[in-house]
């Protein structure tokens, strides 16, 4: 489940780095929003991928990393409301069906983490 989260929240950065941020898919949303959720993303990846390598506890790991993917969450969809007026068709479609991917996992992260403790 950790690979999962680390390989999802690599993914998303480099969506959102290479492909929007370099205006090559335009969403509308401005280039400042793209670089910050994208090296966000590379955090979260980063630090799971750090925590799966040095922590033994990963039931614990997984409680976090559910936790930041909400806060996450939360970031994106105030980013996304903010600049809705000025979002492409992509932009509109894309951060939405984002968010809901993430809650996704991380609801099952956080039963996972809370049922197996």
């Amino acid at each position: 489940m950790i690979l999962i989260d680390i390989a999802g929240a690599f993914l998303t950065s480099l969506i959102l780095l290479v492909l929007l941020a370099t205006n090559n898919l335009r969403t509308g949303m401005p280039i400042g929003a793209l670089i910050f959720l994208g090296v966000a993303a590379a955090m979260l990846g980063s630090f799971g991928t750090y925590r799966l390598a040095t922590s033994t506890n990963h039931l614990t790991t997984l409680g976090i990393l559910a936790f930041l993917n909400l806060d996450f969450c939360i970031l994106s969809g105030v980013l996304w409301w903010n600049n809705l007026e000025r979002l492409t068709l992509l932009g509109r479609v894309y951060f939405p069906a984002e968010i809901v991917v993430i809650l996704i996992l991380a609801t099952i992260e956080l039963r996972w983490s809370i049922g197996k403790s």
